[in-house]
């Protein structure tokens, strides 16, 4: 007679094919396919937000690769919020973009980025108020899966960043500006992924993977960032109500241009100029 071993999503037992197991965490049934553990929710249908582990990502060739969110997300940048994703980089030495956009007049600016140094850098600007940029200069090894959380809040007349690597906070800042203020003069430009979108051209390309980005309307707290990095391995996020969430091919069978957004806004992601889908994941 078989039995299902309890086990907790961050502790789960190791996987051999068929394996069956019960997490007591998130009242999912998981099942080891040979590769990866996928979860099945509580009515027997495998989720289309969380599959138990990411399958795949997606690889960006360094020179004119990107991913287009086809939205400039003036609703979600212009309250307290947070982004999360996990990228690998193939090469180093030159800017990279993870996150980013700038409309013509850089009145209105985010973006997330590795630089010459390999250090990631992160900074915001809403109507012309300029927070200064946050630095990861720890050293984190960026050739290797790594976890990236930004976080954007208003404090009374400050905007306050914060940014993490790998579940730590590395660096943070404030300054005047007025979240609410975002694109308020000039129309922001579409968000990019693997790179950084200036008014419609794309600059600093990804040369490495990118992995569950997403976009989340309220602010991360530490404790937050700890249970999402769970110690390498991508957790779920769909009780931190993503306003857009990309799993690079987990959800459309790794297949076809249109990567699904499984957040509450729905805005499916476009890869543009054939990036390409890969097996490598945290």
């Amino acid at each position: 007679m078989s039995t299902i071993t309890p086990t907790t999503s961050s502790t789960r037992p190791t996987g051999v094919q068929g394996r069956i197991a019960f997490e007591t965490d998130t009242k999912n049934i998981i099942v080891y396919d040979g590769a990866n553990w996928r979860g099945y929710a509580a009515d027997g249908t495998i989720g289309d937000g969380w599959t138990g582990s990411s399958s795949s990502s997606v690889l960006l060739d360094g020179s004119n690769d990107y991913i287009d969110t086809n939205s400039n997300f003036q609703s979600t940048l212009n309250s307290g919020f947070s982004f999360s994703l996990w990228g690998k980089l193939s090469a180093t030495g030159s800017n990279q973009g993870l996150i980013g956009a700038e409309n013509s007049s850089y009145s209105d600016r985010f973006a997330c980025f590795v630089n010459t140094s390999n250090r990631v850098k992160f900074y915001y600007t809403s109507n012309n108020q300029a927070i200064s940029s946050l630095e990861d200069s720890s050293g984190t090894t960026l050739t290797s899966w790594f976890h990236v959380v930004g976080t954007v809040e208003q404090n009374g007349s400050n905007v306050d960043l914060k940014l993490y690597v790998n579940g730590s906070q590395k660096d943070t800042n404030s300054g005047t500006s007025t979240l609410s203020n975002f694109g308020t003069t000039n129309t922001p430009a579409d968000l990019f992924l693997g790179g950084r979108n200036y008014a419609g051209s794309l600059q600093l390309p990804f040369n490495g993977y990118i992995d569950e980005a997403a976009l989340i309307p309220s602010v991360l707290s530490s404790s937050d960032v700890t249970s999402i990095y769970n110690s390498g391995i991508p957790a779920d996020i769909t009780s931190y109500s993503p306003a857009s969430w990309w799993r690079m091919g987990d959800n459309n069978n790794a297949t076809g241009s249109n990567i699904p957004d499984q957040g509450s806004l729905g805005i499916d992601a476009t890869l543009v100029n054939g990036p390409s889908y890969s097996s490598d994941v945290a």
